[in-house]
């Protein structure tokens, strides 16, 4: 506050290693209608497609749906967003 006071600019960068961007990327894409696409995973951290689709639960299975190389929650799986992000996590 004291720079701000001051008139001086202030501001942080955070620099983010491969896995935070990639469970960024899981944290809001499955939150979206478009989910998480395996390409952009790919592009971050390679060979995480299998890695993340292999933590997918048995019991869990009806709260995503998998078109292609796109993997979206269900509307049961929405309300559930936190656990199943945080349990793709790398």
């Amino acid at each position: 506050m004291a720079r701000l006071r001051k008139g001086e600019s202030y501001y942080e960068i955070e620099q983010l290693t491969n896995v935070n961007r990639l469970n960024e990327h899981l944290l809001t894409g499955l939150r979206t209608e478009w989910g998480v696409r395996r390409s952009v995973l790919e592009d971050i951290a390679k060979g995480s497609w299998d890695k993340m689709i292999g933590r997918i639960r048995t019991g869990d299975r009806d709260l995503f749906h998998m078109e292609e190389d796109t993997l979206t929650l269900t509307h049961q799986g929405k309300l559930m967003a936190d656990r199943l992000s945080s349990e793709l996590f790398f």
